[in-house]
């Protein structure tokens, strides 16, 4: 008999059943002889594809067959994967991995890119980082800690304590280092508003790239722009303000759609981005855009609407780097606060 095994395998798994009869077989592969059906039957038993079902009782015929069979499951061969999780960091617990091979492979996202840090840059565990930040730093990511089951699996691989991160819970809305500040920065988001207090908090810092900071605000995402909670009306509740505010958020639309509609809506007040800042964000995302080779997975991972007179955002840059900003945002990338940890943060401040 002329027959290509593996399309009857095919066949038989595509029948979405656990077992079945002579005739079934002998109709589905149009088996001419019963010396053919007798070969197909043993070639089947012998690749462990099928095994007869003794209680069917045997069709009384010689050599004598049952009359049905049983489609065995199919084996998955784990060695590539069992290969993959030895291959892991030795900080990574993985006696639970290599039991259950699919837990591996469900969760490989997290624990490979993981791995692969901590053979490279394992250094940087040394400074602590907010959860957010050491996310960004490790999968190019700073929602992943976001997910209590992803922070359980780092657990259960005994590798959690060892990233070195602080929580972060909500923060009061501002930080003063003076009770008069003259320069106050608006930090869009909750991580880098705690990194930088913490500094401040820590070392006494007050100037960060070389710009004196006296006042940290949390804007709270788009809570700044609300209309009901005016920045100007908030800074000259006790004393005139006549200071400088810089604003520092993400760079993607809606960070810069942000920035203007702070500006738009508090219009006696001296609001600028906070430049040095931006700056070494987009230094070092475009270090991490000639390094990495899915450039995919730092572009916007939802629809944000391009704000209007956004030429306003990028005119406060030099030329060259407004260029490059905006050919970034143009092209679907965005770049978040956290790039600037608390390690880079801490190298540029005194």
């Amino acid at each position: 008999m002329s027959v290509n095994i593996e399309n009857v395998i095919s066949k038989l798994r595509s029948l979405n059943q656990s077992k079945f009869d002579l005739l079934t077989l002998e109709k589905l592969f149009q088996v001419s002889s019963y010396d053919d059906l007798l070969y197909l039957i043993a070639q089947l038993e012998q690749l462990k594809i099928i095994s007869p079902i003794i209680a069917s009782k045997q069709n009384g015929l010689n050599p004598p067959l049952y009359k049905k069979y049983r489609i065995l499951p199919q084996k998955t061969d784990n060695s590539s994967v069992l290969q993959e999780i030895d291959s892991l960091h030795y900080r990574i617990n993985t006696e639970q991995l290599r039991k259950n091979p699919d837990r591996y492979v469900q969760n490989r996202e997290i624990l490979y890119p993981l791995s692969e840090f901590l053979k490279n840059h394992s250094e940087t565990l040394c400074s602590p980082m907010s959860e957010n930040e050491r996310a960004y730093e490790i999968w190019g990511n700073e929602k992943i800690l976001d997910k209590k089951e992803h922070i359980a699996l780092l657990k259960k691989c005994g590798i959690w304590e060892h990233l070195n991160t602080y929580p972060t819970p909500e923060p009061f809305f501002e930080y003063r280092r003076i009770s008069a500040p003259a320069n106050v920065l608006v930090i869009e988001n909750k991580d880098s508003w705690f990194t930088m207090r913490k500094l401040m908090l820590e070392y006494g810092t007050y100037c960060f790239f070389d710009t004196p900071v006296d006042c940290l605000l949390y804007g709270e995402g788009n809570k700044i722009t609300n209309k009901a909670s005016s920045l100007e009306e908030y800074l000259n509740l006790d004393r005139v303000f006549d200071g400088t505010v810089f604003y520092w958020g993400d760079l993607d639309p809606e960070g810069i759609g942000f920035f203007l509609a702070v500006r738009e809506l508090n219009t006696t007040l001296k609001i600028q981005p906070f430049l040095p800042a931006y700056r070494e964000m987009l230094r070092l995302f475009e270090q991490r855009l000639v390094q990495v080779h899915d450039k995919n997975m730092y572009r916007i991972r939802k629809q944000q609407k391009y704000p209007a007179h956004s030429e306003e955002f990028y005119s406060c840059f030099p030329e060259n780097t407004a260029a490059r900003l905006q050919m970034l945002m143009e092209n679907g990338y965005y770049i978040p606060q956290e790039i600037l940890n608390y390690q880079i943060l801490k190298s540029h401040s005194r």
